[in-house]
């Protein structure tokens, strides 16, 4: 079926409980936010990215492809990357992110599904961070939902998953002004 989003623009939408009821689970984990903490003890300048698109990033193989084609009066059709609403999207994305920023990871990025927050002491090796982390994505074919990213940020005030949590537990009154 198709349906209207908040934009007004449609969405296709269909029913994948049959596929993912003979899906064989992804083991890849989502980030446990305890682990994330001690990585963010010293930092003082943020960047949040936020990427668009989330799943529909990822190509599928041709096999998977077959799996979930679907038909309609107009002709039999399949998806070139991973809809959202299958079982192992989410773990698959994760891993996606991991494989491309693994070189970053816990040295001065964190990932949290669509969410990738780079943290630095300052602001030149923040700026250094950004550079690498962008040209990584550029590389990698990952799409930016530009308007929900935060760039040389203080303080994380609003964010999603994770960050959200990360914000309460940052002694942001102590932070001094590197990043501004």
């Amino acid at each position: 079926m198709v349906v209207t989003k908040q934009d007004g623009s449609p969405w296709i939408c269909i029913d994948y409980r049959a596929l993912n009821a003979i899906t064989i689970t992804d083991a890849h984990p989502i980030p446990n936010i305890d682990g994330c903490f001690p990585h963010l003890g010293k930092a003082k300048c943020f960047t949040i990215l936020d990427l668009k698109l989330d799943y529909r990033q990822i190509p599928w193989d041709k096999e998977a492809k077959l799996k979930a084609a679907f038909s309609t009066r107009y002709g039999h059709f399949h998806r070139n990357v991973i809809p959202f609403g299958l079982t192992n999207a989410p773990g698959s994305f994760q891993h996606r992110i991991n494989q491309i920023l693994t070189p970053f990871l816990d040295k001065f990025v964190l990932s949290y599904m669509n969410d990738i927050l780079i943290y630095s002491g300052t602001i030149e090796k923040h700026y250094e961070y950004v550079k690498e982390v962008l040209m990584v994505l550029w590389k990698a074919w990952m799409i930016l939902n530009i308007g929900k990213c935060e760039f040389f940020v203080q303080e994380l005030i609003v964010l999603r998953h994770l960050f959200l949590q990360l914000v309460r537990c940052l002694p942001l009154s102590k932070m001094n002004e590197d990043c501004l």
